[in-house]
């Protein structure tokens, strides 16, 4: 079993980063009314606590949500424009949660939003995350949460019913093939369903490995 726990890094910079981009696809799929599939590979939990002693340990959500939030007024951005926008789409998003000093991930985050006739696929391995991700999210024909590899499962959704699909590939990258694996999952998904969106996100961290994965 991998080691990673996101507990440790819930609200840094890279979720901020990471979750206003994801928030902003859901906001465009949902300019049509016909429904969606979104499809999480490696879920996670669908709450944080920023009380954990795996947060406090790192503090690593101090220099991330937690400073954008008591940051915010200070931008310098016109009220109106769509970078203003989309950070009070983020920002609103969390800010009760900040309250309760909780961070909300992906799953959570995307179910909310979640309209009649739109679905979310969450998938997840670790023993314990699998049920705090079904505590939080699990929801009857709307949010299916699965104990499996989430790179077969969505190669086994695509193409949906609606051609239409929103994958985001999040892994841990413990194991170091993965860098190759998302590509050649991407390609399989791409290949069973062009219209779908993939949003992959990676650590850069190892200059060889992320030049792998860009190249190949």
């Amino acid at each position: 079993m991998l080691s990673y726990q996101h507990s440790y890094h819930a609200g840094n910079h890279a979720d901020v980063l990471k979750h206003w981009l994801l928030l902003e696809c859901v906001h465009y799929l949902q300019r049509k009314s016909k429904p969606f599939d979104y499809i999480d590979t490696h879920s996670g939990s669908g709450m944080y606590s920023l009380d954990s002693s795996a947060a406090r340990k790192t503090a690593e959500s101090s220099a991330g949500v937690l400073k954008l939030l008591d940051s915010q007024g200070e931008f310098a951005l016109e009220r109106d424009s769509e970078v203003w926008q989309a950070l009070e789409s983020y920002t609103s998003s969390v800010s009760n949660d900040i309250t309760n000093r909780e961070y909300p991930g992906s799953p959570m985050l995307v179910k909310r939003l979640l309209r009649d006739g739109d679905k979310a696929w969450l998938y997840e391995l670790h023993p314990q995350t699998i049920l705090e991700l079904r505590d939080t999210c699990e929801q009857r024909r709307m949010c299916y949460v699965k104990q499996e590899d989430g790179f077969k499962g969505l190669l086994s959704l695509l193409p949906n019913k609606s051609r239409r699909a929103l994958v985001l590939i999040d892994p841990s990258y413990e194991i170091k093939s993965d860098y190759q694996k998302v590509v050649d999952v991407m390609t399989k998904a791409y290949q069973k369903m062009p219209q779908v969106t993939l949003l992959l996100w990676y650590p850069v961290v190892n200059a060889d490995y992320v030049s792998q994965l860009v190249s190949a």
